[in-house]
């Protein structure tokens, strides 16, 4: 169903709580072990996930999917994972830029469904919980697709380099 510039579903169902994993019965194997595990722990704040945690709680969801994350806390280093993807689909990580384009500081969801001037995330970390949040798409740095029995040769140097900790 097409509404209001939604591609794959009725953003109305989204913003009332609905369960993702049902509303998308397409998606594929992974992305649904992702967006379980985010719906898991919907609605959970800080105090559970400490600071800087939308890297922190999407590189939980990946570990739990069985693919590695960055091993970050910093949202950036997802553009250093998986393929780059022009076109984002359910599930695509989205990778923005906060503060400033060139700072060090971000923010990372998973890509839900877009209007014409936002991506709706489901992420962490987003007004200091677990939701779907419209993001600007002038603040995009870039979308990254990772696969099942994908392995990332990148997580620890990205974590050292990054200062994270390993998820």
């Amino acid at each position: 169903q097409k509404q209001g510039g939604c591609a794959v579903a009725c953003p109305a169902q989204l913003q009332q709580h609905s369960h993702p994993v049902l509303a998308f019965p397409f998606m594929n194997p992974l992305t649904q072990k992702v967006f379980a595990f985010m719906l898991k722990h919907w609605a959970e704040t800080y105090k559970e996930w400490g600071s800087l945690w939308c890297a922190r709680i999407l590189n939980a969801a990946l570990k739990e999917a069985g693919v590695p994350g960055t091993g970050s806390d910093m949202a950036r280093s997802f553009l250093e994972i998986g393929e780059h993807i022009s076109t984002p689909e359910v599930g695509d990580i989205v990778i923005l830029w906060r503060e400033a384009k060139d700072s060090a500081f971000g923010h990372c969801g998973l890509y839900v469904y877009e209007d014409a001037d936002n991506y709706f995330l489901l992420g962490g970390n987003q007004d200091n919980r677990v939701k779907i949040k419209p993001y600007p798409k002038t603040q995009l740095l870039g979308v990254r697709r990772v696969k099942e029995n994908e392995t990332n040769t990148k997580t620890s140097s990205i974590s050292r380099r990054r200062g994270g900790r390993i998820a």
